[in-house]
């Protein structure tokens, strides 16, 4: 695949400015295998425009609206990766579409003394979505893992996001990073199963955020605490997969990471953490890390 980009921003006046942007990709397969046969070659091109426009009222405050058309074309393994075994099964499609995105986002943006404030809300529609979606059957007797590559036809989604930067927290060394989303992905057409229709497109949570807490102890040693959360979400385009605590669940988490840096000089630094601090389970697939301690040395040779 080979694809070239052009982008044109222009200052407007003080307070407005205009940035468009285009990308072309020339996209193609040869000597393709599939299922036995020779797959057919194939050679398409595609364009993706972008529109952005900014308003800038003050130093306080910034809007900004964007739209664009996005493309992705599908890759090797969804093409042509065709496998039987005695456990599994791979079923691929050498016939599949590219993806065809059309996505908006609008974002407003607080500037204050040592930190932003950020609000985006975002919408998008995605046409021909290629799903990759596992499951078992019994074949005879034995259980044997079958995954396959399928195009959804239509699939719309809307969010809000909320993300904050402050340091000097409490006019102290301290610094916070936060981030808080929402995100609703539905399935909207599917013409060949109309009985998905409607529902949430499988691994997108709804809820998810991210919070960071750091502090300087000295100039040397800072210290700092993550948390991480994600609400539980679906598997199957059925949507009827609904077990916890099992493999092949995506279950909703919070993990608290925490982590000590020790800058000893110029050259070599020492961090000391532990990851899931509290040893909470939950799967994803596979079971998340337990608890997990760490050790890390890093030597730069930068002067």
């Amino acid at each position: 695949m080979e694809d070239r980009c052009l982008q044109w921003g222009l200052a407007l006046n003080e307070q407005w400015d205009l940035a468009l942007g285009l990308r072309y990709e020339d996209w193609q397969t040869d000597d393709g295998f599939y299922n036995g046969n020779d797959a057919r070659d194939r050679s398409e091109t595609g364009t993706s425009p972008k529109f952005s426009l900014a308003y800038t009222p003050n130093d306080d405050w910034s809007l900004r609206y964007s739209v664009a058309k996005a493309l992705r074309f599908p890759i090797a393994e969804e093409l042509y990766r065709n496998e039987e075994a005695s456990t599994s099964i791979i079923v691929a499609n050498a016939n599949l579409k590219p993806e065809r995105g059309i996505h908006h986002n609008f974002s407003i943006e607080r500037h204050m003394t040592d930190g932003t404030i950020r609000l985006n809300a975002f919408y998008e529609t995605v046409e021909d979505t290629i799903f990759h979606q596992s499951g078992t059957i019994n074949d005879g007797g034995v259980n044997r893992s079958i995954t396959t590559f399928l195009a959804i036809d239509e699939v719309q989604t809307r969010g809000l996001e909320l993300a904050v930067d402050k340091h000097n927290l409490f006019d102290q060394p301290m610094f916070l990073r936060f981030n808080l989303s929402y995100t609703d992905a539905e399935i909207t057409d599917n013409n060949t199963n109309p009985d998905i229709e409607g529902n949430d497109l499988p691994r997108v949570p709804h809820w998810r955020s991210n919070l960071i807490l750091g502090y300087a102890i000295n100039d040397h040693v800072d210290i700092s605490s993550s948390f991480r959360y994600s609400s539980n979400s679906h598997g199957d385009l059925d949507n009827l997969d609904n077990e916890s605590e099992v493999y092949g669940a995506i279950d909703d988490y919070f993990f608290v990471n925490a982590k000590v840096n020790w800058q000893l000089n110029q050259n070599l630094s020492l961090s000391f953490g532990v990851d899931n601090l509290f040893d909470d389970r939950a799967y994803v697939a596979h079971p998340w890390p337990s608890r997990t301690v760490f050790l890390e040395g890093r030597y730069s040779f930068e002067q």
